[in-house]
């Protein structure tokens, strides 16, 4: 990109054979370089279809530079490019089924955290977490997942004369088992 600026020679008046040049400026742009939170890194101006060069990666606690978030290779306009990051450092949130917090986990990028354990839960066993904590990739809040506790009623009766005994099978906590024996008098 060039721009026409001016003729080399002024032909207002002719009065012999003449050449004229014409004289062409580069257009340029200006490209600013910020950091994430738009703080100023660097700028500079490069003629039209030039490529900038990129400052130097900055740097931010508990993360990682990725990339600058616009290429730069080409330029035919004013341009801004921002720093990208993933965070290295992640909080993995452990809470109880009803909510609570157990504990917050700092990993490392693509780790796997160590789990606390979740707190007894009367008629329920834990089964797991609702999420995958393996190769964690971003902040996570996981939950303790829990199943309720079944049991198996046998109903037994070591009198033969007593007759029937029913309601045996599995019931889950808390629920009522419904048990009756019936009289072998009461059957004749």
């Amino acid at each position: 990109g060039q721009l026409f600026a001016q003729w080399d020679k002024n032909f207002d008046y002719i009065t012999s054979d003449l050449v004229v040049n014409a004289i062409y400026t580069y257009v340029t742009f200006t490209v600013t370089f910020r950091d994430y939170d738009g703080t100023f890194l660097a700028s500079q101006e490069v003629n039209y279809g030039g490529s900038a060069t990129a400052p130097a990666q900055p740097t931010r606690d508990k993360y990682v530079f990725l990339e600058w978030d616009q290429d730069f290779s080409y330029i035919t306009s004013n341009l801004t490019v921002t720093a990208t990051y993933r965070k290295d450092i992640l909080d993995v949130t452990f809470r109880e089924w009803n909510g609570e917090v157990i504990t917050v986990v700092q990993v490392q990028y693509g780790s796997t955290p160590v789990a606390p354990e979740p707190k007894d839960r009367e008629g329920y066993h834990f089964i797991g977490w609702d999420k995958d904590i393996s190769a964690v990739h971003e902040d996570l809040d996981v939950k303790a997942q829990y199943e309720i506790n079944e049991y198996l009623v046998e109903v037994r009766s070591d009198d033969f004369m007593i007759g029937v005994v029913t309601g045996g099978g599995y019931f889950t906590h808390g629920q009522i088992a419904d048990i009756k024996a019936i009289d072998r008098k009461s059957t004749r």
